[in-house]
């Protein structure tokens, strides 16, 4: 029986002594590489408050969580932000962020600035901008 064109090229690109893991599994170079989005990574401060948040880079996006909080000790390690995703085109985050007063997550959109990011919380009439800078 003799093999098909496509399966013979496509097996011809992969080193002989190849496994399954080697075909998958990225290589430790590429876990280190910055993405477009990775301009919000970093420990942040909203103008409004004196908490200290850090945001890293997951598998599925960035999200963040309070690592200090002198007035309010309990809040750290609260999760503040979730889902951020980078959308390129827009140069934006799109994710949830926590509103401590309604003790809930809303929807977030982040929009770096020259000294920072903008922070819109909340959806139309409802939303409130809050800005954040480096801490």
């Amino acid at each position: 029986m003799r093999m098909p064109m496509f399966l013979i090229a496509a097996l011809s690109v992969l080193p002989v002594n190849a496994t399954a893991a080697d075909t998958i599994a990225p290589s430790p170079q590429a876990a280190e590489t910055k993405l477009p989005g990775d301009g919000i990574v970093g420990r942040w401060k909203p103008a409004e408050d004196n908490v200290v948040v850090a945001i890293t880079r997951s598998q599925t996006g960035y999200a963040g969580s309070i690592v200090e909080s002198p007035e309010k000790p309990s809040l750290a390690g609260q999760q503040m932000f979730r889902g951020l995703v980078f959308d390129a085109a827009r140069s934006e985050w799109t994710g949830e962020v926590y509103a401590v007063k309604k003790g809930e997550f809303v929807p977030a959109v982040i929009r770096l600035s020259s000294d920072g990011f903008v922070l819109t919380a909340g959806k139309g009439f409802f939303s409130k901008k809050i800005g954040w800078t480096r801490a």
